[in-house]
């Protein structure tokens, strides 16, 4: 995962590093050049002008080495989510279908869309800030060692204490913020089929049930972020009490040490000009700490998608030709279990093209199930299914893809432009999507848009019709020519005009490859007449 993220980042990365660790020791330097200065003063000396010169370069490395690392690690840092943004999208689109449903789709939403910000956190923020303080700190622990071992021991016991509390703290943080993570992204799941489900819910009128469901998930929400902040809120109070500790118990033994002549009053404003420096970075490093701890819930929710949404095998055996002479589809003993335990029995059948089919049946006869398995979007649990001899499986599937189209019953159009939800990635020219709209008698619809084939769809552009989307859908189809065409219930929202033209180019298209509707329609009945019937057993007529 940080390999895939630091594509194109390194060398801002690294430079902004670099930075960093100049500011860093800038910082530490200057109590150093302060005591020369006072010392300078003190004697009655002139105006050293070496050290007034390394302490203004002193700051001013400080200053632009601090924004150029914030600037180049901010760039780093929108480079490293952007490429795990495409990587995690990419995975999922590329994973098989069963194992993409076993996520809740709210639920990888939230993972892509908070979690990787939140994971990569820890390289471009927690882990410079904190090489920064560890810096600053080191180098002013060893002008307190030069200043006075007694006062430096005394500080390391304090810090031992106060380290042993954050240990406690910091491992507290990181199993709430786990829990809080699992609870919003919960949230989300909820809210998404809300969002999804908006139109059933108010006509339903579900909504104060469903508002009731949200806010109880929202409740669990909160009471585990509250935890989480109950936890959090104890780091600031912790290193604030040890640095407290630590000033007064320097002043009141720095004291002491002078009163016994172990001590010089300079050695102890020395002592006390680097502690000074110190308290910021040991405040940073406790910060960040925690923050490691919540960085560390939302990397370890990309893993399980990383992990659990593996690759499409894309290694078929056997090759399917891109134009086969014929074309045939056939099942044995065909069965498939859904997640749920629900096991759909398809009966032995048989499709041969060039032609064109209708496949009927009742509810839960296995249409749209058979049709997942022809297309390769599912893969028998037992029996077979194969074409041209090529069974359908998980090494097949993406090949079977290549040559089988499949149009769902269910679903909805892109927030895109009307010609990228026509064409979905293939290449085709306007003059050939508008002559195929004249051809079925819907060249007015394209040229009255707003924008013509830019029109934007959705909170940005223009609403569609269900008839709207549904033509947008079976177009992208009549466009491609795919050599097996599986449609499911394609003309339920289309006028007899437009379906009649819409099927007579499926007509054209069965001629030299395979057509499959999924219909109870009387037309579409009458127009394909060569039927498969899903029941108990198929039967061809």
């Amino acid at each position: 995962m940080r390999r895939i993220g630091f594509r194109g980042a390194r060398a801002q990365f690294g430079i902004g590093i670099v930075s960093l660790i100049l500011s860093s020791v800038a910082t530490a330097v200057q109590p150093l050049l302060v005591r020369r200065l006072a010392e300078s003063f003190l004697a009655q000396n002139p105006l050293p002008t070496l050290i007034v010169l390394l302490l203004i370069t002193s700051f001013l490395t400080d200053a632009i080495g601090a924004a150029l690392s914030k600037l180049l690690l901010g760039f780093a840092s929108e480079r490293f989510v952007f490429n795990l943004r495409n990587s995690v999208v990419g995975t999922m689109l590329r994973t098989d279908h069963r194992r993409f449903s076993s996520f809740d789709r709210g639920d990888l939403n939230n993972r892509v869309v908070e979690d990787i910000p939140a994971a990569q956190q820890p390289y471009f923020s927690t882990y410079p800030e904190l090489l920064s303080s560890i810096i600053v700190s080191v180098l002013c622990f060893i002008g307190l060692l030069f200043a006075s071992l007694r006062l430096s021991l005394a500080l390391v016991a304090v810090l031992m204490l106060v380290g042993l509390a954050m240990m406690l703290v910091l491992r507290a943080v990181r199993i709430a913020a786990e829990r809080s993570r699992e609870a919003e992204a919960a949230y989300s799941s909820r809210l998404y089929e809300m969002l999804y489900n908006f139109v059933p819910i108010k006509s339903l009128r579900a909504e104060t049930w469903m508002l009731g469901m949200l806010s109880r998930q929202a409740e669990e929400s909160r009471r585990r972020g509250a935890r989480l902040i109950t936890r959090t809120s104890l780091i600031l109070p912790i290193i604030n009490t040890g640095t407290q500790v630590s000033i007064v118990g320097v002043l009141i033994l720095g004291g002491v040490e002078i009163a016994r002549g172990n001590l010089e009053p300079a050695q102890l404003a020395t002592f006390f000009l680097f502690l000074v420096y110190m308290i910021s970075p040991l405040v940073t490093i406790a910060v960040s700490l925690g923050e490691l701890g919540e960085a560390e819930a939302s990397r370890a929710r990309l893993k399980v998608v990383f992990d659990g949404l593996p690759g499409e095998p894309g290694t078929a055996e056997v090759k399917l030709p891109a134009s086969p002479p014929s074309l045939s589809c056939t099942s044995q003993d065909l069965t498939y279990q859904y997640e749920n335990g629900e096991r759909v029995r398809i009966p032995d059948i048989e499709f041969r093209g060039p032609g064109a089919y209708c496949l009927t049946g009742g509810n839960g006869a296995g249409k749209s199930t058979l049709f997942h398995l022809m297309n390769g979007l599912y893969t028998p649990t037992t029996g077979t299914l194969s074409w041209n001899g090529l069974s359908v499986d998980e090494g097949s599937s993406a090949e079977i893809r290549r040559l089988v189209y499949l149009m769902p019953q269910s679903r909805d159009v892109l927030s895109m432009s009307v010609r990228d939800n026509l064409l979905m990635g293939a290449i085709l020219s306007d003059k050939e999507i508008l002559t195929l709209a004249a051809r079925v008698g819907v060249l007015d619809f394209f040229t009255t848009l707003p924008d013509g084939l830019d029109t934007k769809i959705g909170n940005d552009g223009i609403d569609l019709s269900g008839g709207q989307k549904q033509l947008i859908f079976v177009f992208h189809a009549l466009l491609t020519k795919p050599r097996v065409l599986l449609l499911d219930e394609f003309a339920s929202n289309l006028d007899a005009p437009l379906k009649s033209a819409i099927s007579n180019v499926l007509a054209e298209l069965a001629t030299d490859g395979l057509v499959i509707v999924i219909t109870h329609d009387r037309e579409l009945l009458e127009r394909f007449p060569q039927h498969i019937v899903l029941g108990r057993s198929a039967s061809a007529r």
